[in-house]
């Protein structure tokens, strides 16, 4: 108990550093100061879905589904960087298309990525679920962490992500 006692201040100590670094190069990348707030968006909701999966499915929240709630926001920050980027090419290549017909045409250009990467890691992940051997079964709150945020995670990139980002990008046209 005193472990996981010391993971938990050891990560609320460097969630935030960690954040502020993924902020930073993700607005050198995307060379705009709102589209990594709005990319960064999806944490709040994997979270949510790692807890959410958690309740479901019956297990505690322990440090390791903190692991896997650190590891769907990559995943979720990296899904959301691709739409972002086709987004960006296409109001680059063309400054007259109005940014609703630019989110729309990047969801779908990059849908089967998105789509692909969260249904392969929620496949991938989904025989751990039913591990019971006393080596895997630590692993099994990881599991459900990355099961639960990964279904959020996609939901919001592939439908909530376009609708911000034409929102907020449509409100300077």
């Amino acid at each position: 108990m005193r472990q996981e006692r010391h993971l938990f201040e050891t990560l609320s100590l460097l969630v935030p550093f960690v954040l502020i670094a993924m902020y930073a190069l993700m607005a050198g990348f995307l060379r705009s100061y709102w589209k990594p707030v709005v990319a960064m968006a999806g944490v709040p909701i994997a979270f949510a879905g790692a807890i959410f999966g958690h309740w479901i499915l019956g297990w505690d929240v322990t440090a390791m589904s903190l692991f896997g709630v650190i590891g769907v926001a990559g995943v979720i920050v990296n899904d959301s960087l691709v739409l972002l980027d086709r987004y960006n090419a296409i109001r680059r290549d063309n400054d007259a298309i109005p940014a609703i017909a630019a989110a729309s045409a990047a969801t779908r250009h990059r849908f089967r990525a998105v789509f692909l990467t969260s249904l392969t890691t929620v496949l991938g992940l989904s025989p751990l679920l039913y591990a019971r051997g006393d080596e895997l079964i630590r692993f099994v709150p990881f599991v459900v962490s990355m099961l639960g945020g990964m279904v959020a995670a996609g939901i919001f990139t592939l439908f909530i992500l376009p609708t911000l980002v034409m929102i907020v990008d449509g409100r300077r046209e």
